[in-house]
């Protein structure tokens, strides 16, 4: 076999381009223009003034809420069936049981080092804005179920879903010593219920 090359310097096929004509654009400036950008952010910050927590989703509520008797039911009929098969007493020894200051010396190492770590890693978006703040009507709910519960939620109100994305904005730009649900607290009032 030779070893002549096949590629030539003539195209394989020939493509026509209509070349549009840009025209440049000019940019009115007028004394009307400064006093409208005046007026757009005085406007954006009295709207930032005017938002308030918003109430939890009813639909929220109500599933945490029978998700919780559903809990109570379940922990009361362990219970009658565990007094009834042992009814045997716990006895404690002082050496297996943590004192306070062990605990909170604990809480507190473990509470510093990822606050810290997480507070400049990585920035806050709407849904887990909503999610921290609402997951503490969840309290003793699975966190996989309280998830659940929480994502049902976000979708059955999207008009929350602007006031949210500017609290996780405003968090991101402060980037607060505290958790998002206390300087959220802090810094705006709750909304009450109207039903």
């Amino acid at each position: 076999m030779s070893s002549v090359s096949t590629w030539s310097k003539q195209p394989l096929f020939k493509v026509s381009l209509n070349k549009k004509r840009i025209r440049s654009i000019k940019i009115k400036t007028h004394k009307n223009n400064v006093q409208l950008k005046k007026q757009r952010s005085h406007q954006f910050i009295a709207e930032n003034f005017k938002l308030k927590i918003p109430y939890p989703p009813t639909c929220l509520l109500r599933s945490i809420d029978a998700e919780l008797r559903r809990i109570e039911i379940k922990k009361s009929i362990v219970a009658q069936d565990v007094n009834s098969l042992f009814n045997v007493e716990l006895t404690w020894d002082e050496d297996n049981v943590l004192s306070d200051d062990d605990i909170n010396d604990d809480i507190a190492y473990i509470n510093y080092s990822s606050e810290e770590e997480l507070l400049f890693k990585k920035s806050l978006n709407s849904f887990i804005a909503f999610r921290a703040y609402n997951a503490q009507f969840g309290n003793g709910l699975n966190q996989h179920l309280l998830s659940h519960l929480l994502s049902l939620a976000w979708h059955s109100a999207p008009e929350q879903h602007h006031v949210w994305d500017v609290f996780a904005q405003q968090f991101n730009f402060v980037k607060p010593k505290c958790g998002f649900v206390e300087w959220v607290g802090q810094t705006y009032e709750r909304e009450w219920c109207t039903e």
